[in-house]
């Protein structure tokens, strides 16, 4: 596919000729071309050597366009015809979600033909799809997505949509908090991270076996100046928050632990996690209550450091033998930039908790959530970057939403239950020691020599790899699904994982694409300086849109007699459709043939249907003899050879008496007239 005024670039390669005498001499002459746009005659071509031709540059307008090249005889008359459908519309466009902003600079060399947009994870909408082709993304953004959005893009991808998912942050990656439907939507399982085995004769305890407890909890509170506005009913927004850990406290079991830090520039625990008893509840509060705020303030304005505290309340949590660990983090603003004036990503700490296993619910009060200047855009992603799922961030930006805090800290609490619950009868039916998993996805370092396989052959039009084969530094291990198909792997006794780097499958209409390594130099290796890794991960994109991008990686071999089809979905109907009329064509072994009579020859559309949906997935253009394979080229010498001179024919004749065969015929006959008297006198 064309954008509007790019440059038609081809080649044709022209193989045999004939030979023509002049004046006594014997000349090898090629036959003339002639190149048509949409059955106009645009040029006529003389080949003056054996090889590539190339074709001329033709504007094209937008839209569909046949272009063919027609091999003339010294008559003019038209002895063989090829040909190609080409589409000139707008570029492809292709969405980039959770991508870093090194990573999508880098799209404009892998994606140079596509129109290109970044978005954050839950940005993501239904809206934004509708409009795209293709969505890029890296597997630690699926952890980001809640499940409404899993659901939209496997909707997307069943509709025809292209996904291409990358290795990007998969050692950060906690399995358990990626949606089950966007898991399924991957070509490949991802492995966890190995486990030790467990002791051979655990010892059984009362509360979770290796577990002191079932539940830890860390509050963390800011204790800035602007807490202490007032809202509804005079209540200052501390006292509120203050109550909220009263009220989740009072929801703990008695063996269960919990602590209290407070936060302005620096950090304060006023409590460090530890068993809550009935009378520690009101000296907490009245300690919080009594609790002075720090005047301190930097240049920026900030006097709070959201970021610092997060990070000193999960080492600490991460510390605690708890079956579940959650974070409470309350603040009314935003974060403070780093001294570098850079933004800081919250994000990352929300990973660094899911990959310990951390919960975190955060919980932003006050008005300054609810302007549409940079301040209260900036303070709202702090508090939906924090939270490690979705629903786990709130914020309450009026009086009555505000008063009513304790709502969500209690509701953290009961969380914290349902995923003990959860965890014991996960274990139960496990039998095994409860001891906390740590599900990350498992990434192998070293060196990793990539291997093509004939998928790959197909699909980059390469024959082979260079030698040696460039190698990866880093790759997620995971496993090829029956019903995906491999592109690229790693060379064998390279790795103990099962051996996948590029893998491809097909979803209802559209396709999905897992590359398992990441896209930085760190990861990427050798492949990086790789003169073909631009276009290797350009042409997988484009395979990713067979709607759009007709390739002839979809169809091969495109005769009257049949088509050739990669990867035909078997529950789909085929038809093949002319300018002419609509013909019926019926799959079988990955050929597409007439349902009755040939195909007629030309130019046209091969259209797939599934149920109530229909696409175009292909052009092609049928020949009734299939493209030349070889470089085999013929050579008519007759031309060059003697006339041929008439000569009579020759006949031999042999002559030899017959006297000694008679005489053995009448000696046999003598000797055999006794016995045939004797048969008859017995018969």
């Amino acid at each position: 596919m064309l954008a509007p005024g790019e440059a038609l670039e081809g080649i044709i390669d022209v193989f045999g000729g004939t030979y023509m005498i002049e004046s006594g001499n014997v000349q090898f002459m090629f036959p003339p071309l002639r190149f048509n746009v949409d059955g106009r005659e645009e040029a006529r071509l003389k080949p003056l050597d054996r090889g590539p031709l190339a074709l001329p540059s033709t504007p094209l307008p937008r839209g569909r366009h046949v272009l063919t090249v027609e091999l003339l005889n010294n008559d003019g008359k038209v002895i063989q015809r090829v040909g190609h459908v080409v589409r000139v519309g707008a570029p492809p466009r292709l969405l980039a979600v959770g991508l870093d902003s090194a990573a999508f600079e880098q799209l404009s060399v892998l994606a140079p033909s596509f129109t290109r947009k970044a978005v954050e994870p839950r940005e993501m909408t239904t809206s934004l799809l509708r409009e795209s082709e293709v969505v890029v993304m890296p597997v630690s953004a699926g952890v980001r997505i809640t499940a409404a959005q899993s659901s939209e893009l496997a909707q997307f991808v069943a509709n025809g949509g292209g996904l291409y998912v990358t290795g990007d942050g998969a050692a950060q990656t906690n399995q358990a908090y990626l949606d089950n439907q966007f898991r399924q939507l991957l070509p490949v399982r991802m492995l966890n991270q190995k486990q030790d085995p467990p002791p051979d004769n655990p010892i059984k305890e009362e509360k979770g076996q290796s577990d002191i407890a079932a539940v830890s909890m860390v509050f963390v509170i800011d204790r800035s100046n602007s807490m202490n506005a007032v809202i509804k009913g005079g209540v200052t927004r501390w006292q509120v928050a203050v109550e909220s850990i009263k009220q989740a406290l009072t929801k703990l079991d008695p063996w269960d632990r919990a602590g209290v830090l407070s936060f302005t520039l620096a950090q304060s625990w006023q409590v460090k996690p530890k068993v809550i008893a009935p009378f520690d509840r009101e000296l907490i509060a009245k300690r919080l209550l009594a609790l002075k705020t720090d005047d301190q303030y930097d240049k920026s304005g900030y006097n709070t450091d959201i970021y610092k505290a997060t990070q000193e309340a999960l080492n600490v949590i991460h510390q605690e033998r708890s079956a579940v660990k959650v974070v409470v983090v309350l603040t009314d603003g935003g974060d403070r930039d780093n001294d570098d004036g850079s933004v800081r990503d919250h994000h990352k700490l929300a990973e660094e908790a899911m990959s310990k296993g951390i919960n975190i619910y955060t919980l932003g009060i006050g008005s300054e959530f609810t302007g549409a200047d940079h301040y209260s855009q900036a303070a709202k992603k702090v508090v939906r970057s924090l939270a490690t799922k979705e629903e786990f961030s709130y914020i309450a930006p009026d009086e009555d939403a505000a008063a009513t805090a304790q709502v969500v800290f209690v509701r953290a609490v009961e969380f914290a239950y349902k995923a003990y619950d959860d965890k014991m009868k996960a274990r139960d039916k496990e039998r095994r020691p409860m001891e906390p998993k740590d599900p990350k996805v498992d990434v192998l370092e070293g060196k990793f020599a990539l291997s093509l396989s004939p998928v790959g052959r197909q699909l980059f039009g390469m024959r082979d790899l260079p030698e040696p084969a460039p190698r990866l530094l880093k790759y997620a291990r995971c496993q090829l699904r029956p019903d995906s198909a491999l592109a690229l792997g790693i060379s064998p006794g390279d790795g103990e994982a099962s051996p996948v780097a590029l893998a491809l499958a097909s979803k209802g209409l559209g396709r999905v694409g897992f590359w398992a390594s990441g896209s930085d130099p760190q990861s990427l290796g050798e492949v990086a300086t790789w003169v073909e890794y631009p276009r290797l991960i350009a042409q997988t994109l484009r395979w990713l849109i067979p709607r759009e991008d007709p390739q002839p990686r979809l169809v091969g071999g495109a005769t009257t007699s049949g088509i050739g089809l990669i990867d035909p979905i078997e529950e789909a109907r085929y038809s093949l459709r002319t300018r002419e009329r609509v013909v019926g064509l019926v799959l079988s072994d990955g050929v597409l043939r007439a349902s009755s009579g040939a195909l007629p020859e030309g130019d046209a559309e091969i259209v797939e249907q599934l149920g109530a949906q229909e696409r175009v997935i292909g052009d092609v253009f049928l020949a009734e003899m299939p493209q030349i394979a070889s470089r085999q080229t013929p050579q008519d010498n007759a031309p060059a050879l003697p006339a041929l001179k008439p000569q009579p024919p020759e006949v031999n004749i042999r002559r030899e008496p017959a006297h000694d065969a008679a005489a053995l015929c009448l000696l046999v006959m003598l000797v055999l007239m006794p016995v045939e008297r004797v048969i008859r006198r017995r018969n």
